[in-house]
């Protein structure tokens, strides 16, 4: 069983995560590779406010942060979020992006534009997704087994 190459080829620079919460706080991202190496990074966020817009949501996190293991061979991401409160923490979406620079306007100084590109769904958490199994416990969410269909 192989993993999944989260770099897209090395088109994906971003690991992006779409949530919600009504506390702050840190959650710890881990990469397994297939062949047992781990990568982690942890992340902060933010209570989510009241009149929030969807890039309030987006938490992004380089791929270049991750350092320990083979991003174009992962078999499982862990997502663990410690609380000692009653916390609300809702992942609605986690995939990768290509964040890069392009010219929009053909003049002789072009201007360039910085732009974002979904590259990689890992997981829209939608019912009877595919090849992801989801374990919520208390003290954290553990997700994403990845498994070839």
């Amino acid at each position: 069983m192989g993993g999944i190459d989260i770099t897209d080829g090395g088109l994906a620079t971003h690991l992006v995560f779409i949530l919600n919460s009504d506390l702050s706080g840190i959650f710890t991202v881990e990469l397994y590779d297939t062949l047992g190496g781990l990568c982690t990074e942890d992340v902060s966020y933010s209570r989510t406010v009241d009149d929030y817009d969807l890039e309030d949501l987006k938490y992004r996190i380089s791929l270049n942060q991750f350092i320990g293991c083979n991003k174009q061979s992962i078999g499982a991401i862990q997502v663990i979020v410690p609380s000692d409160d009653a916390l609300d923490f809702l992942v609605r979406r986690i995939y990768t992006e290509e964040a890069t620079t392009v010219s929009l306007s053909p003049s002789p100084s072009p201007s360039p534009s910085f732009q974002r590109i979904e590259r990689l769904l890992i997981d829209d958490f939608s019912l009877g997704a595919g090849n992801q199994i989801i374990e919520i416990t208390l003290s954290s969410l553990s997700l994403i087994h990845i498994s070839e269909p």
